[in-house]
């Protein structure tokens, strides 16, 4: 099983907001689910906003009123016969705390507290007591529909960068509609969470060390009927880079409940995955180009480190064991990224991680 303190650790790398203070705090929680450390997340992420200030925004209004205020829509007022209500229709605006990145707030928390799925009952009564402060603010009715990457940030709301990051994270990967199967969804969408996070996260994690992209390659291939679009993309989730942007190194972060695939009774390593990283390592550029596939381990026994040459090209089966303490991940990733500088042979990662039980 996951260690969801690793996902924060995970979350806080990928949005550049880890620091020590925070590690520590975080290590010593209990979380039993995704939703108990979303909950957490939020719940300290909004207490900070509140102390900051919440974001004002000011908002335009169209209506009937008794008294002038911003300006009168001449229009409206003779086609609603507004006058003989002694009325006029104006239009006005208001600086109010009903603003977007507000709404979205509120939509997230009360998404937390309808999915049922917050053990800690103390965290759900914290939850529930920083949305009174959102009580003047709308709920957004269709999350499905929020533009993400219209939102624009500037130095009065920068504060809620990682915040909106958080809420898009639930929103966008957990919410699930009324009028879809939500048992089967949930689980489905928590998976794929978890496999974007973990793609993200190995990728920030070598970013901060190493010249790493995700990396477009091109099929060498002629048209002759049908469309080019319906091509799928051939893109790696992580390629290292040398001064000449060459690739030398693929990383294909999977993660899967099960790693292996049985044949005839016997386990065997997934043959789609092997056949996607050769078809990368084929079509890189670089005929020396080395292959790593890593899985996340969850539960089970580690693979451990398992080293081909495949024509001509080196490719590592290995895992990265996420029910563990934060530490040891980050040695693994670091002994990764030795052998493939050539600081540690490969005979010696073969003793380390090949440990009889």
């Amino acid at each position: 099983m996951i260690r969801v303190q690793n996902v924060y650790y995970m979350l806080a790398l990928i949005y550049k907001k880890l620091n020590e203070e925070e590690i520590k705090k975080y290590d010593q929680e209990e979380f039993e689910n995704l939703y108990d450390l979303f909950a957490e997340l939020i719940i300290n992420l909004v207490q900070k906003q509140i102390k900051k200030g919440l974001n004002h925004d000011y908002q335009s209004f169209n209506d009937e009123l008794a008294l002038v205020k911003g300006k009168i829509n001449l229009a409206e007022t003779i086609k609603r016969n507004s006058k003989v209500r002694h009325q006029v229709v104006c239009n006005y605006e208001e600086y109010t705390l009903n603003s977007y990145l507000n709404k979205i707030i509120k939509t997230t928390i009360q998404f937390l507290l309808n999915s049922k799925k917050i053990s800690d009952l103390k965290r759900k009564q914290r939850l529930k007591k920083i949305k009174t402060y959102f009580n003047d603010i709308e709920e957004i009715k269709t999350p499905k529909r929020i533009e993400w990457k219209a939102i624009q940030f500037n130095k009065n709301n920068d504060s809620y960068r990682f915040l909106i990051k958080i809420c898009e994270l639930i929103l966008k990967e957990l919410y699930v509609g009324p009028d879809e199967k939500e048992l089967f969804l949930m689980n489905y969408k928590e998976d794929r969470l978890m496999a974007n996070l973990y793609e993200s996260f190995i990728r920030a994690y070598y970013e901060r060390k190493a010249k790493v992209e995700k990396k477009d390659l091109f099929w060498q291939m002629e048209i002759i009927s049908g469309k080019k679009e319906n091509i799928p993309k051939m893109q790696t989730d992580i390629s290292f880079l040398d001064h000449n942007n060459q690739i030398n190194l693929i990383i294909d972060a999977k993660f899967y409940c099960k790693i292996y695939q049985e044949f005839y009774e016997k386990e065997k390593f997934n043959s789609n995955n092997l056949y996607q990283m050769y078809a990368y390592l084929k079509k890189s550029g670089n005929e020396q180009a080395e292959g790593l596939i890593l899985y996340a381990k969850t539960e089970g026994k580690s693979i451990g480190w398992n080293e081909f040459i495949v024509d001509k090209n080196k490719l590592v089966i290995t895992d990265l064991d996420l029910s563990g303490n934060f530490t040891l991940i980050e040695s693994k990733l670091n002994d990764i990224l030795d052998w493939h500088l050539k600081k540690i042979p490969s005979l010696e990662m073969n003793k380390k991680y090949n440990k009889e039980d």
